[in-house]
């Protein structure tokens, strides 16, 4: 199976790294190209002007591109130039943070990523980890995480991935678009559950600063009643797949 892995929090995210050597270690061929700086909350917007830049870099053995664009630019161009031959499957991600809900799954640059994948033909998945707010700080300050959070991140999603993996054949044979989202722990008889995104809304989004502008924070989805929702069962401790299947939402 060739994949082709991307996300749009750069090179530099821990999570990027922990995806990459479970690949390797799996040994699945794969090319990875990620926006040379992060691109949160790009959705699936695309560069129409300007000249971008391609790089092949090295990180701790890890060998990648970088691209001076958004994350669907990535997947674009690694489908149709740097591909030698067609990837059966396009990872994106993991996120650092969750994409539950319409309004994250309309607006992250990781599932917009994967929405390109699959707009050329090609299965595709996303997949976003829950944070708590003191290791989202962390990172935001440092690019990094401490070594006890790489070493959790690194079991769970190997647990993850044991039953994640053998869902990749469906995946590629029905050439869908996934979500996956996982909660910061893993409860206990945890299950991979397929859900709906939830309406909850994350609000305002913009605070005014002293000098009369105004930026970007990070706001919080609101509450979700139902059980079902891709919001209650991550935040219940389980993994939260949703099914993006917009070929049968244009056949009703």
């Amino acid at each position: 199976m060739r994949i082709l892995l991307t996300n749009d929090d750069s090179f530099d995210s821990p999570l990027f790294h922990a995806i990459y050597d479970i690949l390797k270690e799996r040994n699945y061929e794969f090319m990875a190209i990620m926006p040379a700086t992060e691109q949160s909350w790009k959705g699936k917007s695309m560069t129409r002007f300007g000249k971008l830049s391609l790089n092949k870099e090295e990180v701790d053995g890890r060998i990648f591109f970088t691209f001076g664009g958004a994350p669907a630019d990535c997947v674009n161009l690694g489908i149709y130039n740097l591909c030698d031959t067609l990837p059966d499957l396009v990872i994106s991600g993991i996120n650092m943070g969750y994409n539950v809900s319409l309004s994250y799954i309309l607006s992250s640059g990781t599932i917009g990523a994967a929405m390109e994948g699959y707009l050329a033909g090609i299965a595709s998945l996303s997949l976003s980890q829950q944070l708590i707010p003191e290791l989202y700080q962390y990172w935001y300050a440092h690019r990094d995480f401490p070594e006890e959070a790489k070493r959790h991140f690194r079991l769970q999603l190997n647990e993850i991935f044991d039953r994640l993996e053998p869902a990749f054949k469906d995946l590629v044979k029905e050439k869908g678009l996934w979500s996956v989202e996982f909660p910061y722990k893993l409860k206990e008889n945890w299950a991979i559950k397929t859900t709906y995104p939830s309406l909850a809304h994350y609000g305002q989004a913009f605070r005014q600063n002293e000098d009369g502008t105004y930026s970007h924070f990070s706001p919080r989805l609101g509450q979700d009643s139902d059980p079902f929702s891709d919001l209650n069962v991550m935040a219940g401790g389980e993994v939260a797949l949703n099914r993006l299947n917009f070929k049968t939402m244009c056949q009703l």
